[in-house]
């Protein structure tokens, strides 16, 4: 199944005794920018995809910025936004609500504020 994080991040259960243990773990994930390279195990749980979110704003600017008459350059951001989630969902680095919500939310928002 697509849905669920890739064994290799060997995910535990973290129990926190005090309110200061459950800090201190916060900020050793935003010191690290929440990047596995920096030792961080978040285990895939976010709510939501920003690597949704960023293909999904790139899409809709360039749709949005670029002349009309570009269809062909249209479609293919189109298609490589629809790739690039598969892609995320393929590498099972986030759950699949996490991606269909962050590509809902940021069209939403992005189709709003130029409406």
């Amino acid at each position: 199944s697509l849905s669920v994080p890739g064994v290799h991040l060997k995910c535990d259960r973290i129990s926190f005794d005090t309110m200061e243990d459950k800090l201190n773990h916060a900020l050793k994930i935003m010191g690290g920018l929440a990047l596995s390279i920096s030792g961080v195990r978040t285990c895939g749980d976010y709510m939501f995809s920003g690597h949704t979110i960023i293909l999904t704003i790139l899409n809709h600017s360039i749709t949005e910025y670029t002349t009309s008459a570009w269809h062909g350059l249209h479609i293919f951001t189109w298609v490589c936004n629809f790739f690039g989630m598969f892609l995320i969902l393929a590498a099972h680095e986030h759950y699949s609500i996490d991606v269909f919500i962050a590509f809902y939310i940021s069209s939403r928002l992005f189709l709003y504020y130029h409406s």
